[in-house]
């Protein structure tokens, strides 16, 4: 998919919204972001992708509940979570601060699932939306369905245009930014599924 191509919104869920259904938005962390004052005191490169996508959700489902996971990484010495200023970003997009529930002590993925799971308490009828990376989806969908948290997949963020990006020749720093974060992602899937904490290398939809 382009890499400018909007995120959309799973059929299922829109017909549910035409119905009356119930619908939820769960944006998974590990934002990046650049932030002023003692939140940030180093700009990280921007990945507000997830955060722009939820943002236009919410909006166009006014009645969808919206959580946000994530905490941090740092096992100790930090008291900053993610889900406290990625909280501050949807309100400047427009989203009231008062529909934003916040899950801040995840520190990774198989946390967030965990964690968002616990407080999502789905049920039946109810319609989750994961918002995430691209390039994270897979193993995310994979950790959230094996958790047990049965969730449609909205990726954000894409980085490539498609399989012609392999003959480029003007974006080789471009090319090593995303071979790392190819890297970081296959060791991410095969560690996940050599631990049992997925049921498959490339993890698919929730069944």
């Amino acid at each position: 998919m382009p890499e400018n191509q909007p995120a959309r919104t799973p059929r299922r869920w829109a017909r549910s919204n035409r119905k009356g259904g119930r619908h939820r938005l769960g944006i998974h962390g590990r934002l990046h972001i650049g932030t002023p004052g003692r939140l940030r005191r180093n700009p990280q490169p921007v990945e507000a992708d997830r955060l722009i996508e939820a943002a236009k959700l919410a909006r166009k489902y006014p009645r969808a509940r919206i959580i946000y996971t994530g905490g941090t990484s740092k096992l100790l010495g930090s008291d900053v979570r993610e889900a406290d200023y990625a909280t501050q970003i949807l309100e400047t997009l427009g989203i009231p601060g008062s529909r934003i529930e916040i899950e801040r002590e995840a520190r990774n993925t198989a946390e967030n699932a965990t964690f968002g799971k616990l407080m999502a308490s789905p049920k039946a009828g109810d319609h989750w939306l994961l918002i995430t990376s691209a390039s994270h989806m897979p193993r995310a969908i994979g950790l959230f369905c094996a958790a047990g948290f049965n969730v449609e997949a909205v990726p954000t963020g894409w980085r490539t245009t498609g399989h012609l990006d392999l003959f480029r020749l003007d974006g080789i720093a471009d090319g090593l930014v995303l071979t790392g974060i190819a890297t970081r992602e296959w060791l991410g899937l095969i560690a996940s599924r050599l631990f049992g904490d997925t049921g498959a290398l490339l993890p698919g939809p929730c069944a």
